[in-house]
Formats: C-alpha cells, sequence, structure tokens
C-alpha cells in the first residue's frame, strides 16, 4: 500500500484500458499479480487505493511469522528479477 505496489493478497481491480495496456494476467502458476502490477508499474500506470476492506488468509503470516514471510517474500521477487521459473519458486 504504502510502496503502490499492491499484490493479489490487497484486492485487485483493473479498468479495461489498463489490463490490456499492461499486457493483463500472465498465464503462469504463481506471481501472476506481481507481474501485472510491475508491468502496470513499467508502463506508469498508477493503482488506484479505494477505502473499502477485503478479508484474505493470513495463515502464512501466523504460521510463519512477520519477518520469516517478509524475508521469503523479498527472496522471491528478488529470485523473479533474477529469471527463476515461476513454477521453481511456487515449489
Amino acid at each position: 500500500k504504502y510502496l503502490h505496489l499492491p499484490y493479489g493478497d490487497q484486492c485487485l481491480f483493473f479498468h479495461r484500458d489498463s489490463y490490456k495496456e499492461s499486457g493483463g494476467y500472465k498465464h503462469v502458476p504463481f506471481m501472476e499479480d506481481y507481474a501485472i502490477v510491475n508491468a502496470q508499474k513499467k508502463k506508469r500506470i498508477k493503482p488506484l487505493l479505494l477505502n473499502g476492506k477485503v478479508t484474505t488468509s493470513g495463515r502464512r503470516w501466523k504460521e510463519n511469522g512477520v519477518i520469516p514471510t517478509l524475508l521469503l517474500n523479498q527472496l522471491i521477487i528478488f529470485s523473479w528479477h533474477l529469471g527463476v521459473k515461476p513454477q521453481t519458486l511456487k515449489g
């Protein structure tokens, strides 16, 4: 939210034009939310932040802890940018 980098657990909605302009969702088994948000950022399409609420699962955060989950997420994103395949990252 604060970095303007929303991901799937924050409930993404797109205007049809910006969805098409960014290439839409990639057909990958993992990181499709990151891929489309990153594509929109590259095209300078800014997210619109709404004041609504959405309920998502906090299971990973509760089971693994905040710091380990944050570190794992950053490792996955870093690996994605290095070209590691989504199938491997999902493992």
